[in-house]
Order: structure tokens, then C-alpha cells, then sequence
């Protein structure tokens, strides 16, 4: 009887300590949007609910293999709580090619007098989950920061693009804050796409600002939506970055023939030539800059804008994709399939297609050697 009362308290006391400390949320990548073979985010919020003292430990995350449960990987950042603290964890996790399961883990450390002030880690809190499926890397990761009644994702989200049965794959960013702060954490994002998002130091933080500009250096696809967007776009810290000089806002009244034809609007499928509520869209008037490519545009009036920026590539559009008449479901599914297809990667990003034959390049690499022992020492001490 004694011993089970004693049980009965332990559990209690357990429970209660567990009870201090929760973990509030874990995710994984964007929207559970990530690759393989690539740095993904991983976001852990821990919560203190009355914790008696001020909490110090240490939480870590083991990357495990599924099937064996063997550790690949560890990672782990100090944390420390008041009684009623909420903090937030931003880790970025390598994802390797083989199926795995993430164990994190909370632990208390404390110092040990009897152990000449030791430190002693005291698990506290243990939590384990198996990432969702992973994008297929043929895919078209595409990840949008704007607010809510974006519809790329409408246009395009799981169609597919090519013969090769590539999709695009779209994911949305809840706000700005949520953007990484080191260009790792966009590895697995083939294209980013920004709209009516202030771009100023205030909203987004320096090392935020540098993690996006080299990410696109590193070989990933900006794209800026126009239009009403001219205000954000205008003196933000991207701008000095952009194809072209933005030389003011306007309103066209009707649709250019250009545009007409890239996104397949025609009479039939909207309204008549003289209905300027469909016609008249808001446009940024754009000046080409030395590095700028046209990739839809005329004399007069570029429209969709490139440069390229270290290995990867920027973007800019003169209208909102998200407005009238652009918005259109038609309209929309044709212009983002075409402009996906030709532009949704950087060159740099099209050396997945080669992932195939890499696994015989150590089968290459010994017939090369057995080959050439002795005619070529040079090239054998290279290899």
C-alpha cells in the first residue's frame, strides 16, 4: 500500500513538472513545404506556466532515421525561461535523402556541487513527430509572401508545368516576420514572390534583408509584384537591386495587345474594348537599367523586367498580378504556367535534372583509375 502511494506522488510530481513547461507549437519547413537534400526551418515555440523558477537548459533536435532510429544529425541552442515566458526557436535543420523522424528534447541544466560544478543535463520535456512528404525536387517550389486573397495558388498550386510531370508547389509565409534570417533557410524555395509587403527596415531586420539578397546570389528566383505595389517597392531596400528604375505610378486605360496575347485574354472571356473597369489596370512606369532583360515588353513600356544577381535572379513585374484583369482565373493559370516554365528556376537550380547520373560517379571514378594507373599520375592524384 505505502509503495504505491509513493508511485501515485512520483507520477504526480512528474506530471506536475511536465505541466511547467509546454511546447506551444513545432513546424516544420513552409506550410510543412519542404525538400530534400536541403536546409529546412524548423520553428519551436516553448512556453513556461508558472514555472516556481527561472528555467536554464538546453533544447535539441535529433534528425533520426526512420526506420533504424539512428541518430544522423544533432543540433542544439541554449534556452532559458521566467515563469511565465514564451519563446521562440528558429533552427535550420539539413533534410538528407533518406526518410527521417525529428526527436526534440528540453533539458534542465544544473550544477552539481558534489561533482565540482559539473553541469548535468535533466531531460524535461521530449517530443517526436515524422515530417510530412517532402516536395519532389523536379518540383516548382514556389513560396509567397503577401496578404490575404493572394491567388497564385488558385493559378497554379499542384499542375503540372512540364513533360517531365513537374508541378508547382506553393506555400505561403503568414507575415514578414517569418522570414529567415539566413539564406539556408530558403534553400529548398525555387522562387519567392513578394506583394503588398512594406520592404523597409522596420518591418523586416537586417540579417532578413541579407538572407534574401543571398539566397537570390545563391541561386533562388525573386519575383516583385507592380501595380498598386509601387509604394512598397519605392525606397525599400530592395529597389537599388531592381532591372529597372521606377519612375512613377499610372493608370492605362486599355489593355495592351502584348499583354492580351501572353495571358490568352481576349473579347469573348472578358468584357468589350470600352469597359475600362475590366481594361484600365494600374501600372509602374519602368526604366531599363544596364544589367535589365526584357522578358515581355515593347519600345515604349517594359513589363516583366530581369536581371540576373549572382547565380540566381530578380524579377519585376510593372502590374499586380493580383488585380484585374490579371487576376482573372484564365488569364492567371496561363501567364504563371508560361512564366514558370521559362523563368521559375535560375540556370543554377536546373542541376537537379543531373541527380540521376551522380550515383555512378564512383563507378566512373574507378574505371578512370584503373584505367590510367600510371600514363597520367597527374590526373590520378587530381582524382
Amino acid at each position: 500500500m505505502q509503495t504505491s502511494v509513493i508511485l501515485l506522488l512520483l507520477f504526480i510530481a512528474v506530471s506536475t513538472a511536465y505541466a511547467e513547461i509546454v511546447f506551444d507549437d513545432v513546424s516544420f519547413g513552409f506550410e510543412n513545404g519542404y525538400k530534400k537534400r536541403e536546409w529546412i526551418p524548423l520553428n519551436i515555440t516553448v512556453r513556461s506556466q508558472n514555472e516556481p523558477s527561472t528555467f536554464t537548459g538546453e533544447l535539441t533536435v535529433e534528425v533520426r532515421n526512420y526506420n533504424s532510429d539512428e541518430p544522423i544529425y544533432r543540433y542544439a541552442v541554449p534556452l532559458q525561461l521566467s515563469k511565465t515566458d514564451r519563446k521562440h526557436k528558429k533552427l535550420y535543420i539539413y533534410c538528407p535523402k533518406i526518410k527521417i523522424k525529428l526527436n526534440i528534447q528540453l533539458a534542465r541544466t544544473r550544477t552539481s556541487v558534489e561533482e565540482n560544478q559539473t553541469p548535468i543535463s535533466e531531460s524535461l520535456l521530449k517530443y517526436e513527430f515524422e515530417p510530412h512528404t517532402p516536395i519532389e525536387n523536379r518540383d516548382y517550389f514556389v513560396l509567397v509572401l503577401a496578404p490575404n486573397g493572394d491567388k497564385i495558388a488558385n493559378f497554379v498550386d499542384k499542375k503540372v508545368l512540364n513533360e517531365n510531370g513537374a508541378q508547382a508547389q506553393v506555400k505561403y509565409l503568414p507575415n514578414s516576420r517569418a522570414m529567415p534570417a539566413h539564406w539556408i533557410g530558403y534553400s529548398a524555395v525555387d522562387m519567392l514572390v513578394i506583394r503588398e509587403v512594406s520592404l523597409t527596415d522596420r518591418r523586416i531586420s537586417k540579417s532578413q534583408q541579407n538572407a534574401l539578397l543571398n539566397w537570390v546570389q545563391q541561386g533562388g528566383t525573386l519575383l516583385l509584384s507592380g501595380g498598386d505595389n509601387y509604394q512598397y517597392l519605392r525606397s525599400s531596400f530592395i529597389e537599388k537591386y531592381l532591372p529597372v528604375k521606377l519612375l512613377r505610378e499610372e493608370t492605362i486605360d486599355t489593355l495592351p495587345s502584348i499583354l492580351i496575347e501572353k495571358f490568352g485574354l481576349n473579347r469573348e472571356n472578358t468584357a468589350s474594348e470600352t469597359d475600362n473597369r475590366y481594361n484600365a489596370y494600374k501600372n509602374i512606369y519602368f526604366e531599363r537599367k544596364q544589367n535589365c532583360e526584357t522578358i515581355l515588353g515593347t519600345d515604349e513600356q517594359i513589363f516583366i523586367a530581369k536581371r540576373n544577381f549572382g547565380s540566381g535572379q530578380i524579377i519585376c513585374l510593372s502590374y499586380d498580378y493580383n488585380a484585374p484583369p490579371f487576376s482573372n482565373l484564365k488569364a492567371g493559370e496561363t501567364f504563371w504556367r508560361w512564366l514558370l516554365k521559362t523563368h521559375g528556376k535560375s540556370p543554377k537550380r536546373f542541376v537537379d535534372k543531373y541527380a540521376l547520373f551522380r550515383q555512378h560517379d564512383e563507378k566512373i571514378n574507378k574505371h578512370f583509375l584503373s584505367k590510367m594507373p600510371t600514363q597520367v599520375p597527374l590526373i590520378k592524384l587530381l582524382a
